[in-house]
């Protein structure tokens, strides 16, 4: 019998809601539909396991039996069958055992209770984090905390900005989400309490299953052979923490009975709660994990794991000496390359969060428990950021995973792994589009402070230029960077020549933006000066404080980033001058011929100023040309407790 426990990531989501997705695919791709379908609800699936209450078990009337842990359909049989067999999938529950059956680790309830308590805002958590990695040693490389730099100053900026408008927003993504990310890093409890409850459910499951198995063979005997086998597949923050609950089922049964202080290393705090202890527990076996040996496959999705394994180092310390702390059978067991876990992780190059886990790789614990059957980075979304939740709709690549890491393989062809067309798109909306809103956002305080009666809407419009400006270039920076290290980390040997061409085109479209912008802005330029403008002192005394405001917008420093280009800075000049040499023209055929002119300006000094990002950013790379972190420290000053003595 195969049970697929799905784990969800950050965010507010609610019992058996992330299991949906994955119900939804595998009963496609065993139909083989490549199309996502949809069919069951969030009714329909805690109609078979009741309502979680937060303070965790099942909420459900009597008698209990009546409700399990996992969920099971009609038609999504166990092994692969003819698809011209299956009747269509409809969401019908099941309890024949002769289908997947699937469990949902919820545990966003854990985050929630402790936020407000131990959570704090983007600011303090950022600072204290970058301070951490400024003093670590071995240093990481220096480009890493620079980038860690920008993003805490953008972060806190538009933190800033939201709050004054939107502070129900701020309040969800600052404090729901971004604090789940602090939480599980920062807080040494948290993980504890995750960890026991991922535990618990795995033994739920093994209680039951075991109870429905001898009432229906009351007269065999119960055997490994009838146990249940997992395959565990978890997204963004929740592959981080499946990777410490499998890690830690691992731990010697002692040391996850023990009960010790925060921050001294194993056993994880808030793990063993001592109430268990003392009465053991009886309906469910929380501290056995000897199903451990049988989870056959873990999926990892658009997982932070090697980023939590370079940012809080501290916590992983212990990974580097498992002999001192795995359970010595366990241990023996996985000398066998055919007898660990086998590793699957999947991540598109425009999710921010996930990527390939060379880090991890590198951790003897991680080795010594997975085998790594694929780390695949794709390019199958073009929107950043959207693509770290596009997954679930994945019907093709769900239809892998079915196939590779629960089936065990099959004749199904892999996914388009690359797509060159999505790949340009993905550059064009990384390095054009925060270039073409920033210069839109420009071209329309510009326009409005040249164009305005009254010093109001002047001083408003240079405020608006300032603003634009301080988010804007930083955003530009950022996503450059950004790009140019997923471009470095990024393993694909068969996709390289195309990657190379896609990135060569993009390149030439970027330099060939700027002289024909040049020519524009020349034309519009000349056309106006020969039509009658206003008079000095009225037309140029405004323009010249609007300048002043775009000066100060244009020469805002930033203490971690290169300058601009020479070039962005003779396009300033140049619009500058025209600025100042053209006035305000009076009739409609001026206004139109003005405005040409700086929007070509503006869009000319911005390109120039990606060229310039995207060149400094490949050079700075270069002197650093492994990405990683370098491996961080053993852990030989880790207080483990010694297992007990054997007794005769």
């Amino acid at each position: 019998m195969r049970y697929v426990v799905v784990v969800h990531g950050i965010g507010e989501q609610r019992k058996n809601e992330t299991v949906l997705a994955v119900v939804d695919r595998f009963a496609e791709a065993r139909r083989g539909l490549m199309e996502a379908q949809g069919a069951l609800t969030l009714g329909a699936a805690d109609s078979q396991t009741g309502k979680q209450r937060l303070a965790g078990g099942c909420r459900h009337p009597y008698p209990p039996n009546a409700f399990a842990p996992w969920l099971e359909f009609e038609a999504i049989p166990e092994q692969p069958a003819d698809p011209a067999s299956l009747p269509p999938f409809l969401g019908e529950a099941a309890r024949s055992g002769d289908n997947l059956r699937f469990a949902d680790m919820w545990w966003a309830d854990v985050m929630q209770e402790d936020f407000p308590d131990v959570g704090q805002t983007a600011e303090i958590w950022t600072k204290g984090l970058l301070g951490r990695l400024q003093r670590k040693r071995p240093p990481p490389p220096a480009w890493t905390t620079a980038m860690l730099g920008r993003l805490e100053e953008l972060i806190v900026l538009v933190r800033k900005l939201l709050a004054l408008r939107a502070k129900e927003l701020e309040e969800t993504v600052f404090s729901r989400f971004l604090g789940d990310v602090q939480l599980y890093g920062e807080y040494a409890h948290c993980r504890g309490r995750a960890v026991r409850r991922f535990h618990r459910l795995i033994a739920r499951i093994e209680a039951a299953h075991e109870a429905e198995w001898r009432e229906r063979n009351p007269r065999r005997p119960y055997r490994e052979e009838h146990k249940p086998h997992y395959t565990v597949i978890a997204h963004s923050l929740g592959s981080v923490m499946s990777m410490d609950a499998l890690l830690y089922a691992h731990a010697r049964l002692d040391l996850r009975r023990a009960v010790q202080a925060a921050g001294l290393g194993l056993p994880f705090p808030a793990y063993a709660a001592p109430s268990d202890l003392e009465k053991g527990d009886p309906k469910v076996p929380v501290f056995d994990t000897g199903w451990v040996t049988r989870v056959d496959s873990f999926v990892t999705l658009g997982s932070p794991i090697d980023k939590y394994l370079a940012l809080w180092w501290l916590n992983y310390r212990y990974l580097n000496v498992p002999g001192r702390w795995m359970d010595p059978e366990l241990a023996k067991l996985r000398t066998d390359p055919a007898h660990r876990i086998r590793h699957y992780n999947y991540a598109d190059e425009q999710d921010p969060v996930g990527h390939n886990l060379d880090l991890a790789a590198t951790a003897p614990a991680f080795r010594t428990v997975f085998a790594t059957a694929e780390d695949r980075v794709f390019n199958r979304y073009a929107i950043p950021g959207a693509a770290h939740v596009r997954y679930w709709n994945d019907s093709e690549l769900f239809a892998w995973i079915l196939q590779e890491a629960v089936d065990g393989g099959g004749s199904r062809p892999a996914p388009r792994w690359f797509d060159p067309g999505i790949y340009r798109r993905a550059l064009r909306i990384n390095y054009l589009a925060p270039t073409l809103a920033l210069a839109a956002a420009l071209f329309f305080s510009a326009s409005w402070g040249v164009w305005s009666r009254s010093w109001h809407g002047t001083v408003l419009a240079g405020a608006l230029l300032v603003l634009a400006a301080r988010i804007g270039l930083p955003l530009m920076r950022l996503m450059v960077w950004w790009r140019q290290i997923a471009r470095l980390k990024w393993k694909c040997p068969e996709f390289a020549a195309q990657r190379r061409k896609a990135g060569r085109r993009f390149l030439q479209e970027v330099a060939l933006l700027r002289p024909t912008l040049a020519a524009i802005a020349v034309l519009a330029f000349w056309a106006c000066c020969a039509r009658e403008r206003w008079d000095l002192f009225t037309d140029v005394t405004k323009p010249l404080l609007f300048l002043l405001a775009a000066g100060v917008a244009a020469l805002l420093p930033h203490r971690r980033t290169p300058g601009v280009s020479v070039t962005a800075i003779v396009f300033a000049a140049f619009g500058a001058f025209g600025l100042l040499a053209l006035g305000r023209p009076g009739d409609a055929g001026g206004r139109w011929l003005f405005h040409l002119w700086l929007a070509a300006t503006l869009l000319g000094a911005l390109a120039c100023h990606l060229h310039h990002l995207i060149h400094t950013a490949k050079r700075d790379l270069r002197a650093n040309a492994q990405p990683d972190f370098p491996a961080y420290a053993g852990g030989e000053e880790l207080e483990i407790p010694a297992p007990p003595p054997e007794t005769k």
